[in-house]
């Protein structure tokens, strides 16, 4: 298939798609923002599209310590945090694999499961690194349910997007990276969950390719056993939709609540429902919500 460019300024110019999955050229002149939960969310969803596209700066908005590492270090938090240490020097290790300087990898360091309490401060610093770094693409999580964290930080994502809308400056389109926490949360899963109205683009690994990816989830020590679980590809990629984070990614019971992570869906909303008044009363309005979700809201497995 052809992809017409579109003449401005006497400059061809492409739709963000084809800027970020056409051809190397095109994919090294696209300013990118990738902002993930978790060290190496990065790496499993988008390790290898990363690594082609340039320039690339990564968020990271909580520094992975397990939450039963945090119990066990209760009387005081000298191995949780260094073991954030350690998962964040890998993660650099990784990324630098993938030609990404470390002066661009940003940590907001938020203990796991603390970001959806933080829906309003994150959306905010957002918008602000943001009109910092203009980016034109931004890489992020799909609002499924998988984790309290993703879907924080997918909520955070588009709040800050719409808020550049409203402030009518050029927002960046967003992009959702296939990553899913596997059964038990021993893995993580390259899959979207199932809806037939949206189609993804799916970058198969090559030899070359597969080998980059094995030696960035090499990099993560602190991670063996969920990594030596999780397939290196392929690595999918949409469009996001315009979520309403007032209703759920679809009906029955999530999956971090199957594992007992501490939220209730029930919970999520509510802080969503919350921050999003908050910001409304911060004069960012609430975005204009289709009639009909932006979910086929098909029922759990």
């Amino acid at each position: 298939m052809t992809i017409a460019p579109i003449l401005m300024r006497n400059r061809q110019c492409y739709s963000a798609h084809s800027e970020l999955f056409g051809s190397p050229e095109r994919a090294n002149r696209i300013r990118c923002a990738v902002v993930v939960a978790h060290p190496n969310d990065e790496i499993v969803g988008g390790g290898c599209l990363i690594s082609k596209t340039s320039p690339v700066s990564v968020l990271h908005v909580s520094d992975g310590a397990p939450q039963t590492l945090r119990k066990a270090f209760a009387a005081g938090p000298p191995g949780c945090s260094e073991y954030a240490e350690t998962r964040r020097r890998e993660c650099v290790s990784a990324l630098e694999l993938a030609n990404v300087d470390r002066e661009k990898i940003v940590e907001w360091e938020l203990p796991q499961f603390e970001a959806s309490y933080q829906l309003v401060t994150l959306s905010e610093k957002l918008l602000k690194f943001f009109r910092e770094i203009s980016p034109e693409v931004v890489l992020t999580h799909a609002y499924e349910g998988g984790h309290p964290d993703h879907d924080a930080t997918a909520f955070a994502v588009h709040a800050a997007v719409s808020a550049l809308s409203l402030k009518r400056l050029k927002p960046p389109v967003i992009y959702e990276m296939a990553i899913y926490p596997g059964k038990n949360g021993l893995s993580k899963v390259p899959e979207f969950l199932f809806n037939a109205a949206r189609e993804s683009t799916t970058l198969v690994l090559d030899e070359a390719n597969a080998k980059l990816k094995r030696q960035m989830f090499d990099c993560f020590v602190t991670q063996h056993d969920i990594l030596a679980n999780t397939p290196l590809g392929p690595e999918k990629f949409r469009e996001a939709p315009v979520y309403d984070f007032r209703l759920p990614p679809y009906f029955g019971k999530l999956h971090y609540e199957k594992l007992n992570w501490g939220m209730t869906g029930k919970e999520w909303r509510s802080l969503a429902r919350q921050a999003l008044k908050t910001l409304s009363a911060h004069s960012l309005p609430l975005p204009n919500y289709p009639r009909t979700s932006h979910h086929a809201l098909p029922r759990a497995n």
